[in-house]
This record gives structure tokens, C-alpha cells and sequence, in this order.
């Protein structure tokens, strides 16, 4: 597999700004810095992300394999990430850029984010095979009284957020 040629183009992940704590007090504070990633092949916009930009090229290549946008990454020729003006240019070998009835139907989708799905992707779930699922040992948990609500008795660890998640384990 010929692997395309990717520019290292991260960002930092967080940038400081001046937050106002309980006392009034001026308190410099992390936050997360997203930035707008609009990616384009061969030339033709196809849809602008938004990115904490760590890995941009990596984020580029998912998408469109994901969305089914790109067949096989073979066909990628260059990933280059500018973020002087926000946007990835992927170049392909064949230079025809993305199949054109892939780009006629946009649906945006619903759920913790929003976000849009290309052609008919449904139409081709079932075609999908998915490799076999390795065994996983099952993982034993006990109901805590402390302030976490579930604890991990192979690890010994708390895990809080399972409660949110699991309600049924914190319950049992």
C-alpha cells in the first residue's frame, strides 16, 4: 500500500485565557481550542470539521473514509494541513476527486453532536462484514457506598462515570 504523503500540522490543545474565580480573582485557565478544519479533494470543498487539531491529517483520512467518500486510502496521494487559512488539501492519484453522486445527498444527523453523512451510506450497512469480536474476559463489578458508584473489582479502580452509563449495574 502506497501510504500518502501527510503534512504534521497539530495545534496546541488548549490556550489560555483569563478566567474569574469564586474570590474574583483573575486565574489564568486552560481551555480547549477548537478550530475550524474545512477539507477539500482535489480542489472541491467537501465539508468544514471542527477540530481540536492534534492530528488533523489522521481526522482528514477517517472522515473521508468513513463517509465512504474515498474507497480505498491507496488512492490518496497528499494530506497538507494550512492553518493560516483553516483548511486540508488532499490530493488523489487519479485526481478526479470525490465521486460526484457521493456528494448529491447530504443527511444531518442527530444525537450528542451534529453531524452530516454522505450518499446513501445505508444502503450499503448491509454489505458490511465486520472481523470477529476477540474475547474479552467480563468484567466484575460491586455497588460502592462511597461517593463513586461503582468499583472495577479486577482493577481495584473506581469508575465513576459507568453509574451514568450502566444504571442497571449501579442498581444490582
Amino acid at each position: 500500500m502506497n501510504r500518502p504523503k501527510l503534512s504534521q500540522a497539530t495545534r496546541p490543545l488548549t490556550f489560555d485565557i483569563d478566567a474569574i474565580n469564586e474570590r474574583g480573582e483573575i486565574v489564568p485557565t486552560a481551555i480547549a481550542g477548537e478550530h475550524p478544519l474545512t477539507i477539500y479533494v482535489d480542489k472541491r470543498e467537501i465539508v468544514t470539521l471542527m477540530t481540536l487539531g492534534a492530528a488533523p491529517e489522521a481526522l482528514t483520512l477517517g472522515y473521508l473514509r468513513n463517509q465512504r467518500l474515498i474507497a480505498k486510502l491507496d488512492e490518496i496521494a497528499s494530506v497538507q494541513v494550512d492553518w493560516e487559512v483553516d483548511a486540508v488539501a488532499v490530493t488523489t492519484h487519479h485526481g478526479n476527486g470525490v465521486t460526484a453522486n457521493r456528494m448529491d445527498k447530504r443527511t444531518v444527523t442527530t444525537g450528542c453532536g451534529q453531524g452530516t453523512v454522505f450518499g446513501d451510506l445505508m444502503a450499503e450497512i448491509d454489505d458490511l462484514e465486520l472481523p470477529p469480536m476477540p474475547a474479552f474476559p467480563k468484567p466484575r463489578f460491586t455497588v460502592c457506598s462511597n461517593r463513586y458508584a461503582i468499583t472495577n473489582q479486577s482493577t481495584n479502580r473506581p469508575a465513576q462515570c459507568m453509574a451514568a452509563h450502566w444504571p442497571k449495574v449501579a442498581k444490582s
